[in-house]
């Protein structure tokens, strides 16, 4: 190719390259659709159903009117007594996706933040995956002992057999939902130095510091700390509302943990006579005078035989129990932010040995290791030709339908690449899988060649397998079939660029649509395959056995994209397929506008 041509060819490839990236970043996500269609309102988190959180809370009866600043519903029994609170992993945890989407989960916390379950709700991954999930106990059961800081240190997280890429989406979608500090909605008044002067005089200052509100005096000496219960716990209510209460802790100066010196009702919600009642009862607060918040977060107030305030007993005991519960969720988020300090504070080599190489070896299975050890010796094999070995290649081929295919399941796909495209590549939780999409993808335009079709992708290997040697005929026999086939294969060649046209027009309109029924792939996901698929599959090869290589070259719209993207010796010449990607652009920007 002369230098002028070829610095054409690469223009023009360049801008291939540049219009299927702009196609797949058009692409609607199911979570953006969903929120669309909701209209104007759609910003406002919808309480979850009362009867899955029945399902997991059976004493739940009515859920709260409003939700707190993470999104979460207080739901209460029969009697009004609030049980916990419950909340869904969408859409905070859109971007953690599966095969082909992200899935929508209840987590359903009691009062002390504890996990009571976790149930799915929806998904957008392949039906096939969801369904394998939805049938696992097993895997909704380990998450009951979290807390709201997250899974026990000690704790592996645990997929499930057959949808692992789908159930490790759940798991990151429920980590990234819980945990941070929760402000209060009902009590938004932040808390003033003026406030705290009116209880405390000689204040002068007070900052927020380990969860706690330092309070300096006028010579910048550290007088105290305040804790606000309003910061950990404003659900639990009285007759008529939650009440805000601050506790005051003075400096230590022996090195003891500071006990509680006074406590004072800032605001609240609840009949002012109770409330009135409440502040002057000095026998009342006594009872947590004197205790570190270490007491006061294991205080059992049924078992202290606390009765509450004559005349306002409701109230009382509503303060009482905020008291107690505030300090516990105090202990759990200092807790979780000396842990999150900790690891911000350790050396890049630490980084990512903790937050790179360690996730992707937890989540590694043996099947990917084996997976990742075919890709690496790809190109040394490649570069010594031991692929013209007959035999060799035969072995190659078995391995990588057994391994790649059968054992790892790590195929790409339209519904995959589609998938990843509308929420964003999971490469925390599927590093070998991104590493064979990436292959597959910048191979053809980078080096001219496609690695994946012809080296990695089971049912190609397993067409390859199928290849008849060729029986010896008449030129004019061989001529007369070579003109039949030609006709043939001239026909069916639309079949791959149409299907992938229709499918990327059906996903502009139908961001949910699920592809990979599209495709003969799942037929290899052992245990979860449909029988559909296996029917597809077997269809393909059986034509394949009299066609060489016939659902490759006539029939895959996944390999019908990378052959767009590889660079060959026509790469400055403008084809149809050029023009219909930039019909489809077009039609994706008006429908995206």
């Amino acid at each position: 190719m002369a230098p002028p041509r070829r610095k054409l060819a690469a223009l023009i490839h360049g801008l291939r390259l540049a219009l299927v990236a702009s196609l797949l970043l058009l692409l609607p996500s199911p979570v953006q659709q969903r929120t669309l269609s909701q209209g104007s309102d759609s910003t406002e988190i919808l309480a979850p159903p009362l009867k899955a959180i029945q399902a997991i809370a059976s004493g739940a009866d009515a859920i709260g009117p409003q939700s707190d600043s993470n999104g979460f519903w207080p739901f209460y029994d029969a009697q009004g007594k609030l049980l916990g609170r419950a909340g869904t992993t969408l859409p905070q945890a859109a971007d953690a996706v599966g095969y082909r989407g992200p899935s929508n989960s209840l987590l359903v916390l009691d009062t002390n933040d504890m996990m009571l379950g976790v149930a799915l709700l929806s998904s957008d991954d392949t039906v096939e995956h969801v369904e394998a999930v939805r049938q696992d106990a097993d895997f909704f059961t380990q998450f009951q002992n979290w807390t709201w800081s997250g899974p026990p240190s000690d704790q592996s997280i645990d997929a499930v057999s057959g949808a692992t890429l789908t159930s490790m989406a759940i798991s990151e979608g429920i980590l990234q939902r819980i945990g941070g500090q929760r402000e209060s909605l009902i009590f938004q008044e932040p808390l003033l130095l003026g406030t705290v002067q009116t209880y405390f005089a000689e204040a002068n200052s007070i900052a927020k510091e380990d969860l706690l509100y330092r309070v300096d005096d006028k010579q910048g000496q550290t007088i105290g700390r305040l804790l606000r219960t309003a910061d950990f716990a404003d659900d639990v209510a009285g007759y008529q509302g939650p009440t805000d209460v601050l506790l005051w802790l003075p400096a230590s100066t022996d090195g003891e943990p500071a006990k509680i010196s006074q406590l004072q009702i800032l605001t609240s919600y609840d009949n002012e006579p109770y409330v009135r009642y409440c502040r002057t009862e000095y026998g009342f607060w006594a009872i947590f005078k004197g205790k570190t918040l270490s007491e006061l977060a294991t205080f059992d107030l049924q078992e202290a035989g606390v009765e509450g305030v004559s005349g306002a007993t409701m109230t009382s005991l509503a303060v009482a129990e905020t008291l107690v519960r505030s300090v516990r969720k105090w202990q759990l988020e200092k807790q979780a932010a000396i842990q999150h300090a900790a690891k911000q504070s350790r050396p890049w080599t630490a980084k990512a040995w903790q937050d790179v190489i360690q996730p992707w070896l937890h989540t590694m299975r043996w099947a990917d290791l084996c997976c990742l050890l075919l890709i690496l010796a790809l190109p040394l094999l490649r570069h010594f030709s031991w692929f013209r070995n007959a035999a060799f290649r035969r072995t190659w081929l078995v391995t990588v339908i057994a391994v790649i295919g059968l054992w790892a399941g790590n195929l790409v796909s339209l519904a995959l690449v589609a998938g990843w495209a509308q929420g964003g590549i999971p490469w925390r939780i599927a590093p070998v899988l991104a590493a064979v999409v990436a292959i597959a993808i910048l191979s053809p335009p980078l080096g001219k060649s496609n690695p994946y079709c012809n080296h990695l992708c089971p049912h190609g290997a397993a067409q390859q397998l199928l290849r008849r040697k060729r029986k010896r005929t008449s030129k004019a026999q061989q001529h007369s079939a070579a003109k039949r086939t030609k006709r043939l294969q001239k026909a069916l060649l639309i079949l791959p660029g149409g299907s992938l046209t229709a499918a990327y027009v059906m996903l502009l309109f139908r961001p949910q649509a699920d592809l990979s029924s599209w495709e003969p792939f799942h037929a290899y996901l052992l245990g979860i395959a449909p029988i559909t698929a296996i029917v597809f599959a077997l269809v393909t090869l059986a034509i394949s056995a009299k066609i060489p290589m016939a659902y490759c070259r006539l029939g895959c719209p996944t390999g019908r994209m990378l052959d767009y993207l590889r660079r060959n010796a026509r790469s400055d010449k403008l084809t149809w397929a050029d023009a219909t990607a930039v019909t489809l652009l077009v039609l994706a920007i008006c429908v995206r506008i």
